[in-house]
């Protein structure tokens, strides 16, 4: 499977986002999904906090970790509109970090882009991330206390937070869904990534591309059960071409809900992995995952195990990843968070013994000062091995 006909050195993801954007613009705006002026909303938020990271730059060794504080200052506005058969959002975001050492500051963007669009029978939707970040940050794997969704974490970390530098990464995810009765629906949507790093850290980290189409078929058991299937195929290409590979994976499971707000999603299934390069070889690994969620009024608790081929900047791994985050409204204006992540990432070619460990703690406190305007302090703790 190639999904990628040609294959390019170097990306601009820039060029790329500005043109999604406008994509998404235009389609918003589009005469099938024109909505009036009183259905578009625009929400600006600006938070300023201080932050405390004691092993900054994943130290393996516990004499060689050294802790910095800063302050962090960020800015961003939602503007969207829903109606009665499309939603679309459009949320840039600017932060700004500042450390006792100099040497760690960072500007960053990032920008989340959704579109919905209901038919009779059907749905189809594109969301979009773009990620223009320090690689002290953006290779760092945290905890992310805003996500909603396990498929919204990812696992590209590495953990080669000492290296300068950026890291730019465009995440594209169209799907689409068809309802074949009350009871059973297919699908099929497509998880691109596109990474590419400063040129001074190609030696470490490489220019990626990462595509996986998915076909889905759901059947609804009862009301509170419902089996499913998907079937996929993966393109994986990198800079350090000896890592390419082509994949397919197959997972069946069930999603029991114990209630309106508390779900339980189980997968099972293998994935198959050819290396077309260098010495090539064809790796079979059990992939699966156990999700748990919880969503109230005042407390939102997501905890999930997932098995996964996963693919980032230095090479491909077979990785397990833990992901705990606990957030809650203590009153109107205070809310608090706890997460936690850990995994172990082993070498997917079999061919060393290369394995990563790595664990985070982190809790955040949040005061709202005004609907636009909080303050928010965050610490983390991390602990990274690699054998």
């Amino acid at each position: 499977m190639n999904i990628f006909k040609n294959k390019k050195s170097t990306t601009n993801c820039r060029d790329k986002v500005v043109r999604l954007m406008l994509l998404g613009l235009v389609t918003a705006l589009s005469p099938i999904s024109i909505a009036s002026a009183q259905d578009w909303t625009f929400e600006p938020v600006f938070k300023v906090g201080g932050e405390s990271d004691d092993n900054a730059d994943l130290a393996i060794f516990t004499a060689q970790e050294f802790e910095v504080t800063g302050w962090v200052a960020e800015a961003s506005g939602k503007v969207g509109y829903q109606s009665a058969i499309s939603n679309f959002s459009l949320t840039p975001r600017f932060r700004l970090r500042r450390y006792d050492v100099s040497e760690l500051d960072s500007e960053d963007l990032f920008v989340v882009g959704d579109f919905r669009r209901r038919f009779q029978s059907s749905t189809f939707g594109i969301r979009a991330n773009y990620e223009e970040e320090s690689v002290r940050t953006a290779e760092r794997d945290d905890s992310d206390l805003d996500v909603e969704e396990i498929d919204d974490i990812t696992n590209d970390g590495n953990g080669l937070v000492q290296l300068a530098g950026s890291r730019n990464k465009l995440r594209l995810r169209p799907s689409w869904s068809y309802g074949l009765s009350n009871i059973s629906s297919l699908g099929v949507s497509l998880d691109y990534f596109d990474v590419s790093y400063d040129e001074s850290i190609d030696d470490l980290l490489n220019d990626y591309r990462d595509a996986r189409l998915e076909f889905g078929y759901e059947y609804d058991f009862s009301s509170r059960n419902r089996g499913i299937i998907r079937a996929s195929g993966r393109d994986f290409q990198s800079d350090r071409v000896t890592q390419d590979f082509d994949g397919t994976r197959l997972m069946a499971g069930v999603q029991h809900a114990f209630s309106e707000t508390t779900e339980l999603r189980v997968l099972l299934g293998v994935e198959s992995v050819d290396f077309a390069s260098g010495n090539a070889s064809t790796e079979r690994e059990t992939v699966g995952e156990v999700t748990l969620s919880r969503r109230l009024e005042t407390i939102s608790i997501l905890a999930g195990y997932r098995r996964a081929v996963t693919a980032s900047g230095s090479r491909p791994t077979v990785r397990d990843n833990i992901n705990l985050n606990f957030t809650r409204q203590l009153t109107d204006t205070v809310s608090a968070g706890l997460g936690a992540r850990a995994y172990q990432a082993t070498d997917l070619t079999g061919g060393s013994s290369f394995e990563r460990n790595y664990i985070q703690l982190r809790g955040t406190l949040g005061l709202s000062i005004t609907p636009v305007l909080d303050i928010l302090f965050d610490y983390r703790h991390t602990i990274l091995a690699v054998s």
